[in-house]
């Protein structure tokens, strides 16, 4: 076992994408509050958040919502309004089937999924999901699409209603302090820090601890906390780097729940 530092009772994660049973017995036992399941690459998880609330099975509250990769069709509007009809909080754009995620992993785009046509235009399906997002109080998630795509993406669903957009991850799909700046003039936007440390594909988490104390740090959350109390994640990695115990019940439990009470 290792040595952990912060301690997740009354966290918030926002961004689980651990599809076991007893991932949600762990967070439960650690006081984790809120627990939003996303499967990139999957089925819509609110079914499965609506059953166990539903059961009352345990404290943690479970939420769930759509990643609009290929499975559920891509952009697919009628998918995002049954998700919403089951109680989908959330709906992410694609991850592994964007264009971005498969070109800075050296993969096909043959059959990604894209927002924007040949002429930077927005796609009729992406304008209809906004919309149904908006209508129904659901959160957006950018998934792993490109800054440039972000940053488009948040004017657009800001001028169709949206009122909380969550940018998943934005450092670690090639997003720089500026254009975070530029993303958070919008009150709407909150900015999302993952990380894992035992990652195979190493990143300079100071990156982040700068991110933090430079862009909007009432709009900022951090998420991801891997296999609970099994091994170090994204908090225990900032606490070892200094971060406040103010600010870091801020990042992972008061600006993540207002997310959730968008």
């Amino acid at each position: 076992m290792k040595d952990y530092f912060f301690d997740l009772n009354g966290a918030t994660e926002l961004h689980c994408e651990l599809p076991k049973f007893r991932y949600l017995h762990a967070a439960d036992r650690l006081g984790v509050t809120d627990l939003v399941i996303k499967w990139p690459g999957g089925a819509d998880s609110a079914p499965l958040a609506s059953y166990f609330n539903d059961a009352d099975i345990c404290r943690t509250k479970l939420w769930g919502g759509i990643v609009l990769d290929r499975t559920v069709g891509g952009l697919n509007p009628t998918a995002v309004e049954k998700s919403a009809e089951v109680g989908g909080k959330f709906v992410w754009l694609p991850t592994v089937d964007a264009v971005h995620h498969r070109r800075i992993n050296d993969q096909s785009i043959d059959g990604a999924v894209s927002l924007f046509d040949s002429r930077s235009r927005p796609v009729a399906e992406l304008t209809a999901i906004l919309e149904r997002v908006a209508e129904f109080g659901q959160v957006l998630g950018t998934g792993h699409i490109s800054p440039d795509e972000t940053e488009a993406v948040i004017e657009l669903a800001v001028e169709k209603g949206v009122r909380r957009i969550i940018v998943n991850h934005p450092l670690l799909i090639g997003a720089d302090t500026q254009a975070l700046l530029r993303m958070t003039r919008h009150k709407a936007v909150t900015i999302e820090h993952c990380y894992v440390p035992d990652h195979e594909i190493p990143f300079d988490v100071s990156l982040i601890v700068e991110a933090i104390d430079e862009v909007a740090p009432d709009q900022t959350v951090v998420a991801d906390f891997g296999d609970f109390g099994r091994e170090k994640n994204i908090a225990d990695a900032l606490v070892e780097r200094g971060v406040s115990p103010d600010k870091m019940l801020a990042l992972t439990g008061s600006n993540a729940q207002l997310v959730l009470a968008s």
